[in-house]
């Protein structure tokens, strides 16, 4: 069993404020709760819908940059939904890019005549709207478990490993130093199954995979000896979803 589902299968279960950081609230419930997202209208889609038959014949356009491990999350949920999506590149920081996202940052997904933004809320609403396996469990402790590992990706694995880790120039040993602590405790909660989060592929590995793709990348001996974050990842960079959002670093 993963290591984050013991503990919280453990702990007492008291009720706490749902964590936005985690996709936690509006955006992370079950259900119809998915129309709650905060989200921007997009005038030319016409009326909104959620039934999921509606949303399957709509285009999913995923606005970003295929190096940027939030933009390939929500391109690996798409695929992993059985969805087709169109990827649109973004230029960043223009007018443009500001008029869908008001921090400039990326991706912004238009689906269903809604246009959203970060990627915890994107997941969410992908993995309840469209058909296809649900990526996020049933079970609390499980689910729990999954958002603590999005929140993991969001608030440590991304500033500490990264956002760390330089492109383009040799990684600095500060900088080494930095994304290796981060991946030794990542390594410390990674459990010996195929999955991070229970016993099926959920959001939790979408989220982490393309972190350690991009820190393998700029930097492989950051990940030398950490025996269950390389099992892990094996499994997951098996999956269509990862072939399909691979990048070409030379063109970057």
């Amino acid at each position: 069993m993963n290591r984050l589902v013991q503990q919280m299968s453990s702990t007492p279960n008291r009720r706490r404020r749902p964590d936005p950081a985690a996709g936690e609230g509006s955006g992370a419930a079950r259900g119809s709760n998915c129309k709650n997202i905060t989200i921007m209208k997009l005038p030319r889609y016409g009326a909104l819908s959620t039934r999921r038959d509606d949303v399957a014949m709509t285009t999913i356009r995923v606005h970003g940059w295929p190096v940027s491990t939030w933009t390939r999350t929500a391109a690996m949920t798409c695929i992993e939904k059985g969805a087709e999506y169109e990827l649109v590149a973004l230029d960043r920081f223009s007018p443009e890019h500001y008029a869908l996202h008001p921090f400039g940052r990326m991706p912004v997904v238009e689906v269903g005549g809604l246009v959203l933004t970060e990627t915890p809320a994107i997941a969410c609403h992908l993995d309840e709207c469209l058909g296809g396996p649900a990526l996020q469990p049933e079970d609390l402790p499980t689910r729990t478990a999954m958002r603590r590992w999005m929140s993991i990706c969001a608030d440590y694995v991304f500033h500490d490993v990264v956002r760390a880790i330089p492109r383009g120039r040799p990684a600095s040993a500060e900088e080494l130093a930095v994304a290796r602590t981060a991946l030794e405790r990542v390594e410390s909660l990674v459990g010996d199954g195929p999955f991070l989060a229970g016993d099926g592929l959920t959001l939790a590995d979408l989220f982490l995979a393309p972190q350690i793709a991009n820190a393998r990348e700029k930097a492989p001996e950051v990940l030398d000896g950490l025996g269950a974050i390389a099992a892990w990842a094996a499994g997951i960079e098996a999956r269509e979803s990862f072939r399909r959002t691979a990048y070409d670093p030379a063109s970057v």
